[in-house]
Parts: C-alpha cells; structure tokens; sequence
C-alpha cells in the first residue's frame, strides 16, 4: 500500500483563497472559514469599541496599547488572524511596515473559532499560550 505525502501549507497557499475565506496555517494545515457573519462582526466591532478609547487612545484608560483588527500574525510555523488583538506599545513602539505582525501580541479575542476547553472548563488559546486570550460564544 502506498502512502499519501502530507503536505504543509505555505504562505502563498493563503494568496489562492477566494476573497470570501479567511485562511490560517496551523501545523502546517491550511484552515479556512468564511469571513465573519453580520452578528460577528457586530461583536468584533462592539469588542473593539469598547477597546479602542481606554487602550489605544488612552481615554478613561491608561493608553499606550495598539488595538487591530484581524491582524495577521506569523508566529513560528504557525499564521493565524485572530478577531481583536492588542500589543503594549512598550512592547512593539511602531507599527511594523510590512502587512503582517512577527512580535507576539500582549492579548487577544477571538469569537466561536477553535475554541479548546480545558478538563478545568477553563479555555485555553492553543497557539499563544503565554498570552492572555479570552474567547466569546
């Protein structure tokens, strides 16, 4: 019996994707689900708001945080676009120029997609671990 090679995704994987899907590589997987629906883009945005004034501009806050939407994180092997995600500006000073974000965020949300529950009922961000992450629904 012959065995089937395993192919690894690769960046320009996620260039053939049709406009429609939201792709990520984990372990060497191409994962893709459609772009948000309304209600989840409501909570993005929602969360975001909510975000944006103390964190980011630093009204009624402390500031000093840059928060993005779906930015794109190459972490390792691993591309993943999380809903929100949020750097201390002590930790990343500028933006980068390129399209996407090598500097491990100080947090991040994320909304129904791969959810792991722990056996604790506590739920855990698989791919940043050493980040606070909160996921919703």
């Amino acid at each position: 019996m012959t065995a089937t090679a395993l192919k690894f995704a690769t960046y320009e994987d996620l260039f053939d994707l049709p406009e429609n899907l939201v792709g990520e590589i984990i372990h060497g997987q191409l994962i893709t689900q459609p772009r948000p629906a309304p209600r989840h883009a409501l909570a993005s945005s929602s969360m975001g708001a909510e975000l944006i004034s103390p964190f980011h501009k630093g009204r009624g806050g402390p500031g000093g945080w840059w928060i993005l939407f779906e930015p794109e994180l190459h972490l390792g092997p691993h591309i993943l676009v999380p809903d929100l995600a949020g750097w201390r500006r002590e930790r990343m000073p500028e933006l980068p120029d390129m399209a996407h974000f090598t500097c491990r965020p100080t947090g991040c949300a994320r909304y129904s997609r791969r959810v792991q529950r722990e056996p604790t009922g506590q739920i855990k961000c698989r791919f940043m671990p050493n980040m606070a992450c909160r996921f919703y629904g």
